[in-house]
């Protein structure tokens, strides 16, 4: 649809004219002259009233399309719009346009439009379109058309030409069926009689005026608009300048007295009396005789009242379409043809950080990082070709040069008769960082030495890792889908069929072990491990079944026990064969315990990269909803290396592999550390946390870690189920000998308590004191049963006492020694490391050697910002190598490396000269208790488990550069 405006057709006076014309082409018969003046008079206004009811109609069409302005109206409009080559080829056409012709839009494209008009009108529109193509102004006509199908039609023609720069002018053309309104006409030439009925049955009020102020006729549609009957406005010439609202009489009063010779229009309300006031639109001019003498005023009055309600909704539509514009929480912005930003709501420039004013006119090649003139050619402009919604994804440049992931949904319209694109950007970039970290989950399983199972709840299988499919021999495409009970021989005991179910549809846990059959047909034993799958809101969604082959276990243990009997005879043999087996035994100890360490350092190192990166970005400089998504980020990240600990933890302390450390703290120390990790947790939730420790010594000697793990997970469980009141940690001492203490730490709370049946099973694992699937409360259910663990390895016990709505008192004993005031080293403060460390050692050299590269670049960007100087190291070798030739302040080295192990490296290190007492510092995913050990037996001089915490790294660099 062109921009320019619509024609506004015949003048007044043109139509007073061209009625006249037409009332002289019909013979009149012969009246009285008062009688003929009148009816000449409605005559010539009843034509008028057909010739203005085409231009009222283009006004309604107008007025539609500008309160959709946002939706493509073209297609569905009530008139034919076609486009015409200067040939007279039809270029383009809509759907009414279409219908009209009868034919489908592809079949008239290209066509002549003259092969639709019939051969007795062809001369008048070759005329027609010679003029307008010739620079004419709009133009009109009324012709016969064919349509496909043969069927003729009345139509009128409204044409005009469009120039396009340097292009072709084109004809832009408007097709009205008047088929019916020719019948019409037709109709009304039939009697001068009908003019008068035709009036009187007029929805417009129509009137005449003498000269001396009086009405000669006024139409019964006066009383549906004002109140009042014909007869009133004949009797009482100024009843119609009462009822105009006081704010309007002025402005009727002049146009009255102006004595303009052309009709003209006057919009004013009328207060009928009913308590509602009407818009009314007015149009009259003046009559004269054939002598010229005036005969007075002719018009009407017509209701607006609807009109003027449409265009005040419109107004207000339009507000608020605004509104919502700029308002809308995704990025919406509007592009023309050559990625122009042509409007754009305020998320949209929040999102790239501009102001709007700064956006407005900017090209998309400014913020979409991979836009380019051969994508403009290949790919934008062919959204206006082929107008269909479209989604991508793309990446956006911000105000500051970040680079950033978005969801682009877009289509093509026409706003204001051009054509955009109307995009819609969303960041995904939280998305994306969710799908990797997913990705990198998704490996670890599939390479897992552990077939890995998951069904759905109707036990139909949906993922199998590639060790079920080596140990089965069947793929993946085989068993999706499939129960796994095919897998089933028959020597599988019922019963374990039946608590395996019972376990699960009570959310727990099962262990037990599958007789199963290869797709070959060999047998094979699994111990599995079968838990249910929670989802965030506690629903269970899936069953997860970790399986290990043990037939070579249950074939040494049948065989152990043949021989029994022949204990004297086969001796042996049967030590031969328990030390074949003791072997075995140790290396799947050893291959858990390496599983364990590998999990946990392909686990870590991803996630060390994760927060770092969110660390670096916040330090960066980030808006508050970036900030607030980056906290997101680090709270969801610390959230699953606590499960993550948790689950490893347990695992480790199940194949007994957890070692106690031994060493002198004191417990102010580590009270103070515990209320640091849970003190704002309680705060934040309104809660008063109390600790009770008088009597408790200084000092002690045992693992403060495990110590603290455990009362953090009282504390914790504690927060959990407690929404108003308090906590107490408490502690007393409930034996003490030459070697130590017999220590009791109790957890009070004023939460929701417990059951006796919810106390039952509170410590066993996985279990949790809600585990319906609409339980509020979430959690892995691990933290008490690792608590239960270390207390017994500290030589105490757990327990709990709780009424259910009056809260729970959880306590744990442990043997603890009596530790040396004077071997206690202080902690030095993190407060303010950071800037002591620039203060101190910038400039500094140091080496990092680690081969993953984010984890490079997270350490490098941490250890740059506070002055130190950075030379990286991508493997052991390497890492050897540049310590040989350079002088370094301090190493720190991870542990598993190519070419050659951290550990590997610090011994051949501190076999060079000179490099004896460099500090050397592990930071490594390898964060067990064994890890430690390993890399202080290696030679190194301290230790930093990943992910790293930048105060920590801080703290420890500090430390060391400061030593003389």
């Amino acid at each position: 649809m062109d921009d320019q405006k619509p024609d506004p057709g015949p003048s007044p006076s043109q139509l007073r004219k061209q009625a006249e014309q037409r009332l002289a082409a019909t013979a009149a018969p012969e009246s009285p002259q008062s009688d003929a003046n009148l009816l000449h008079e409605l005559q010539v206004h009843q034509i008028e009233l057909e010739m203005q009811n085409e231009a009222l109609r283009q006004v309604q069409v107008e007025l539609e399309e500008s309160r959709d302005r946002y939706v493509d109206l073209y297609e569905f409009a009530p008139v034919g719009y076609l486009t015409l080559t200067c040939e007279g080829l039809i270029d383009a056409v809509n759907l009414t346009g279409a219908a009209l012709l009868g034919m489908e839009r592809k079949g008239l494209l290209r066509r002549r439009f003259d092969s639709y008009v019939i051969p007795d009108d062809r001369e008048r529109w070759r005329r027609l379109f010679i003029a307008v193509m010739g620079g004419e102004a709009r133009q009109h006509v009324h012709l016969t058309l064919q349509r496909g199908d043969g069927v003729r039609f009345q139509s009128r023609l409204d044409c005009l030409r469009m120039d396009r720069g340097g292009a072709a002018p084109v004809l832009r053309m408007a097709i009205t069926d008047i088929s019916e309104q020719a019948r019409m006409q037709s109709a009304l030439r039939e009697s001068e009689a009908k003019y008068r009925l035709l009036a009187d049955n007029a929805i417009d009020w129509i009137f005449w005026m003498g000269e001396d102020g009086l009405y000669r006729y006024v139409s019964p549609a006066c009383q549906g608009m004002s109140g009042h009957a014909p007869e009133e406005f004949l009797a009482d010439p100024g009843l119609l300048p009462r009822l105009i609202h006081p704010d309007d009489r002025a402005r009727y009063q002049a146009h009255i007295e102006s004595g303009v010779a052309d009709a003209c229009e006057l919009e004013f309300r009328i207060l009928p009396g009913d308590g509602e006031q009407r818009w009314i639109s007015h149009h009259c001019h003046p009559m004269f005789d054939a002598s010229g003498r005036p005969l007075g005023r002719h018009g009407r009055n017509r209701d607006i009242t609807a009109r003027k309600a449409a265009e005040e909704d419109l107004r207000r539509e339009s507000e608020k379409n605004q509104m919502l514009l700029r308002n809308a929480s995704d990025g919406i912005h509007i592009l023309d043809v050559d990625g122009n930003l042509v409007e754009a709501s305020d998320s949209f420039c929040a999102m790239l950080g501009y102001q709007r004013e700064e956006m407005i006119g900017m090209n998309l090649a400014q913020w979409d990082v991979d836009f380019s003139e051969i994508e403009r050619e290949k790919v934008f402009k062919r959204q206006f070709e082929r107008p269909i919604r479209s989604q991508f994804e793309r990446r956006h440049r911000r105000k500051d040069g970040t680079v950033f992931d978005v969801e682009v949904s877009g289509f093509p319209l026409e706003l204001d008769g051009r054509p955009v694109v109307f995009n819609s950007s969303r960041d995904i970039s939280a998305r994306k960082a969710d799908e990797e970290e997913i990705r990198k989950l998704a490996q670890a399983v599939e390479q897992s030495p552990d077939g890995i199972l998951i069904t759905n709840l109707a036990a139909e299988i949906e993922y199998v890792n590639e060790a079920f499919e080596r140990a089965t021999g069947y793929s993946r495409a085989e068993v999706i889908g499939r129960n796994p009970r095919f897998l089933h021989s028959s020597k599988t005991p019922p019963e374990h069929f039946t608590q395996l179910w019972d376990a699960l549809t009570q959310g727990r846990t099962w262990k037990g072990e599958f007789h199963n059959r290869s797709k070959e047909g060999g047998e094979f034993i699994d111990f599995a491990i079968v838990s249910p799958i929670r989802q965030a809101d506690g629903r269970i969604s899936h069953y997860l079944s970790v399986q290990e082959d043990i037939s070579e276990k249950k074939r040494n243990a049948e065989e152990l026990d043949q021989h029994r009997h022949h204990l004297e005879e086969l001796v042996v043999i049967r030590t031969g064969e328990l030390e074949r087996a003791k072997e075995t035994a140790e290396i799947a100890n050893r291959a858990k315990s390496t599983f364990l360490a590998n999990m946990s350092h392909e686990i870590r190192t991803p996630m060390n990269g994760i927060l770092g990166m969110a660390h670096l970005m916040r330090r960066g400089g980030v808006t508050p909803e970036q900030a607030e998504r980056l906290d997101k980020i680090a709270a969801s990240g610390k959230h699953l290396l606590g499960i993550i600990n948790d689950i490893l933890d347990l695992s480790k302390i199940e194949a007994g592999k957890l070692v106690l450390e031994q060493t002198d703290f004191a417990l102010a120390g580590l009270l103070h550390d515990i209320m640091a990790v849970i003190g704002d947790a309680v705060t934040a939730k309104g809660l008063h946390l109390r600790v009770r420790i008088s009597g408790l010594p200084a000092t002690l000697r045992g693992d403060p870690t495990r110590l603290s793990q455990a009362l953090v997970n009282y504390l914790g469980n504690a927060l959990k189920f407690t929404e108003q009141g308090s906590i107490t940690l408490s502690g007393q001492v409930l034996e003490e000998t030459a070697a130590g203490y017999l220590l009791r730490f109790e957890v009070s709370d004023t939460g929701i308590g417990m059951s006796a049946e919810q106390q039952a099973r509170l410590f066993a694992a996985f279990e949790q004191v809600d585990s319906s699937t609409t339980r509020k409360y979430g959690g892995t259910g691990l933290g008490l049963t690792i608590t239960r663990r270390i207390a017994q390895m500290m030589g105490g016990e757990v327990g709990v006492d709780s009424t259910t709505g009056e809260g729970s008192r959880f306590w744990m004993t442990a043997r603890l020694g009596k530790g040396k005031a004077a071997a206690i080293e202080a902690a030095p403060p993190l407060e303010n490391v950071e800037a002591l460390l620039r203060r101190r050692h910038a400039g500094k050299h140091i080496l990092l050697a680690e081969d993953e590269p984010i984890n490079q670049e997270v350490t490098q960007s941490l250890l740059e910002e506070v002055g130190l100087k950075i030379d990286l190291a991508g493997d052991g070798a390497q890492a050897l190598r540049m310590a040989r030739e350079n002088d370094y302040a301090a190493i720190l080295m991870d542990m598993q490396m190519p070419e050659m192990d951290g550990l590997e490296a610090t011994r051949a290190i501190r076999a060079l000269p000179g490099r004896e007492a460099l500090p050397i510092v592990a930071m490594t995913a390898n964060a067990f208790a064994e890890d430690r050990e390993k890399c202080m037996a290696a030679g190194m001089n301290d230790f930093i488990g990943k992910p790293v915490e930048p105060d920590l790294l801080f703290a420890v660099l500090l430390k060391w550069l400061d030593r003389p």
